[in-house]
């Protein structure tokens, strides 16, 4: 039997670096561009993925998948491993990981690949070994996954590869995943079954003439690194900083939400413009790399047609993405980064639910 499972790209629309905050949000979207795992059954447990040469292979040690690799994929062996705990199966499998994430040089557009990895692998796990969860459980076994490997992050991403389309993602404390000690079978269940409190996934209907204009900086960041990277401020004033951030940032997101569920264009184009001055007003602050000439440039030429336009993730590089109220307003935008030589991404928001 063979199982193949495919998890969304993402993008923020608003909410970065806040998000990051317990009870913070963040409106994201899946974006039609996928992940795929596919699982056969092997004598040995082996892993195919373009970011390796040649196979991976893993072997079972008790309860736990281990591997000379187990560092680099540490997202997919501790996967493999909580699905094995969860239905008490050792599947010794062979996965093969394809991805249109990233381009075929290996070079990531920042869609989230961390976020479909561990989504895609979970889903063709747990389908191969038939153990069925609710989507929301899925969604948190997803959030233990990159807690347990150290993969900091809000896990909007993670609601983002599962559900797809627009959401509203209200973060949860992460403190209740915290653990001494391997999670046991039970403790799993448990988790998974409980009611987290704060977390809110909530989808959003846009109008049908809305459309995503997502052009690529090709400048490759990481999210991770970004928000990681050491400031050269007091603690009492990173912390200002980043409270007058989580403070705007949540009056922009709720309008911006209002102005979603509305179909009122004028009012979320001025949310996100408001987000995109108040990213900017943060990482200056924290003196943290947001801006690149590219990027820079990409939101100047679409700001000659809307201000709905900004960053979408950590700043650096990767994508900037713009909100158009209309195809023709969309064809304007790219066909205006284009006369400049920047590269559109023709994506749309993914129908995963």
């Amino acid at each position: 039997m063979s199982v193949t499972a495919r998890a969304s790209g993402k993008l923020y629309l608003a909410g970065e670096y806040a998000i990051l905050e317990p009870t913070a949000s963040a409106i994201l979207f899946g974006v039609d561009r996928y992940l795929y795992c596919t699982v056969r059954p092997s004598e040995r447990g082996q892993l195919h993925t373009s970011h390796a040469n040649g196979t991976i292979n893993w072997v079972w040690d008790g309860e736990q998948v281990v591997s000379a690799d187990a560092t680099r994929f540490d997202l997919i062996f501790h996967a493999i491993t909580l699905v094995g705990r969860l239905t008490g199966t050792r599947p010794t499998v062979d996965l093969t990981l394809t991805t249109e994430l990233e381009r075929s040089d290996g070079q990531k557009y920042g869609l989230g690949s961390s976020a479909a990895v561990t989504v895609a692998v979970l889903k063709a796990m747990l389908a191969y070994c038939d153990y069925s969860l609710p989507p929301l459980e899925l969604f948190k076994l997803a959030c233990i996954v990159q807690h347990d490997t150290h993969h900091n992050g809000s896990y909007g991403d993670l609601a983002a590869a599962l559900f797809g389309g627009c959401i509203a993602f209200h973060n949860f404390d992460h403190e209740l995943l915290k653990t001494d000690h391997p999670r046991t079978a039970e403790e799993l269940r448990t988790l998974l079954a409980s009611n987290w409190d704060d977390l809110t996934i909530q989808p959003l209907d846009l109008p049908d003439d809305w459309r995503l204009a997502v052009a690529w900086t090709e400048t490759p960041a990481s999210t991770e690194q970004l928000i990681q990277q050491e400031l050269t401020l007091s603690e009492s004033e990173a912390s200002a900083a980043y409270q007058q951030l989580v403070q705007s940032s949540t009056k922009e997101l709720s309008a911006l939400t209002d102005s979603l569920i509305a179909g009122d264009y004028q009012g979320a184009k001025a949310a996100i413009a408001a987000n995109r001055e108040t990213l900017t007003a943060y990482t200056q602050a924290v003196h943290k790399p947001y801006w690149t000439a590219s990027s820079e440039n990409i939101v100047a030429i679409a700001r000659q047609f809307s201000d709905a336009v900004k960053i979408s993730g950590a700043g650096g590089g990767d994508c900037v993405i713009a909100l158009a109220e209309s195809s023709t307003m969309y064809d304007q935008i790219t066909t205006a980064w284009q006369a400049h030589h920047y590269t559109v991404l023709p994506l749309h928001i993914s129908k995963e639910r």
